[in-house]
């Protein structure tokens, strides 16, 4: 008798309990839909803010490597210049040579025509 009235009390008890167990799970179940749809909204912006970024990568790639190439090409101008003003440094060393010489041509020429 005793295993009978437990059992009619469980009848009477557990769809109560079930109904107050469903009553506190759907307004949780809500609240962690929403987190869920929050989530996936902040997802979707992280990934759009992904490809922005990869975005700006290549174009910085892309800056980097004109940037890579100017450099190489500065460099190349840079040593012609150089290398211009090399020979002209040696062409005026010679100039100065030629003018020490014709000076000492017409020291020679001078002291020549003298005796």
């Amino acid at each position: 008798m005793a295993k009978a009235v437990k059992e009619a009390a469980w009848r009477l008890i557990l769809p109560e309990i079930r109904k107050i167990v469903k009553e506190e799970i759907e307004p949780t179940n809500k609240r962690i839909d929403d987190v869920n749809k929050r989530i996936d909204d902040v997802n979707k912006r992280i990934d759009d803010v992904n490809k922005r970024i990869d975005e700006i990568n290549k174009r910085i790639d892309d800056v980097n490597r004109k940037i890579e190439d100017m450099k190489v090409l500065m460099d190349e101008r840079f040593k012609a210049v150089n290398d211009r003003l090399d020979a002209l440094r040696d062409r005026f060393d010679l100039e100065k040579e030629v003018i020490a010489l014709q000076a000492r041509v017409q020291e020679l020429e001078s002291k020549l025509a003298a005796r």
